[in-house]
């Protein structure tokens, strides 16, 4: 009778960690879309702890279903406050939860999490602006590159009220060239704030699984981290289309294998780590080279092209095989 009673208390203390921590989830995922003035700050965690707290090892259907009402309820929460604008970044969080979820459960790797939660964010805004312009997708895009391109003028402006003098002809060139770079990889720009924005909450949640010691950890480690195959192709398949005289397409080619590239230079970073790991190179020396590859670009596209060779020559086994034959 004793051993049942304390099976039924065990059991009620669960039921009510799991309502607490769904109610915990819950707050994480719409938090952001409540505090705008912190919205672009909380979105590149809170959709990750959301999903260490809705855990889906004990009842995966019943987590996703518990998405879908914190999308329904807190959608409608955002209309009684009048701000139905915050949807779209509800969306974003909730998405981002249920992919990490999702692929955690059926041990996907954090790679490919990666891939498809960048690839989701991407997609929906997407179909949020076609929606919302009836259509017209690229009417938006031309109105936010023109907003763009006032905003950089008018910060130019002002440092030159500033400064009280006009820029050097050298120095307004190279205005010049940065904002033409700005507007002509603006979807790069973009497509890199997805991919690092799922980057973090994978990691988020990867930091608060641990904390609290679930089994929801996306693995494997970074130094081990490779992405999908097939996406050396979507690099390859880009390269040629930025190189096609067709200007759409040649642009098009242009930002697909950059946003590419940040993959690829994440996978290369995976190599550095395994290398200073198997030379056991000090920490400190470390970070100057993180330090001296940050302020170099040709640093970060050496980095690339070790993520991007690492597909054909493996440098992590050939490293660990070499290891080896020097230990024996």
């Amino acid at each position: 009778m004793n051993s049942h009673q304390q099976n039924g208390r065990t059991e009620n203390r669960s039921i009510w960690a799991i309502s607490r921590n769904e109610l915990i989830g819950a707050g994480a995922l719409i938090l952001p879309s409540l505090l705008p003035g912190l919205s672009s700050g909380l979105q590149f965690f809170t959709p990750g702890i959301a999903a260490c707290f809705l855990d889906p090892s004990g009842n995966f259907r019943l987590k996703l279903y518990w998405l879908t009402g914190i999308f329904v309820l807190g959608g409608l929460l955002l209309v009684v406050l009048g701000r139905p604008d915050g949807m779209l970044l509800l969306a974003q969080s909730v998405c981002l939860c249920a992919i990490i979820m999702l692929f955690t459960h059926f041990q996907r790797t954090a790679p490919e999490t990666l891939l498809a939660c960048s690839l989701c964010l991407a997609v929906l805004s997407v179909t949020i602006v076609y929606l919302g312009t009836e259509g017209r997708p690229l009417v938006a895009y031309q109105a936010i590159v023109k907003s763009m391109s006032a905003e950089f003028d008018k910060g130019v402006d002002l440092y030159v009220k500033n400064a009280g003098k006009d820029l050097a002809p050298e120095l307004t060139q190279i205005m010049g060239q940065l904002k033409e770079t700005m507007i002509a990889f603006f979807p790069a720009i973009l497509g890199s704030m997805f991919i690092f924005l799922s980057l973090s909450n994978i990691y988020a949640c990867a930091f608060c699984s641990r904390a609290r010691k679930s089994r929801l950890v996306p693995g494997p480690d970074f130094q081990e981290w490779k992405m999908p195959p097939f996406l050396v192709w979507i690099f390859i398949i880009s390269g040629f289309m930025a190189i096609y005289p067709g200007e759409d397409i040649s642009s098009a080619g242009k930002n697909l294998v950059t946003a590419v590239s940040i993959f690829y230079l994440i996978q290369g970073f995976a190599v550095m780590k395994f290398f200073f790991q198997i030379m056991k190179i000090p920490v400190f020396v470390r970070w100057l080279v993180y330090l001296l590859i940050g302020i170099q670009w040709y640093g970060l596209l050496m980095v690339v092209f070790t993520g991007l060779m690492d597909n054909w020559f493996d440098f992590r086994q050939r490293l660990e095989n070499s290891r080896k034959d020097i230990e024996t």
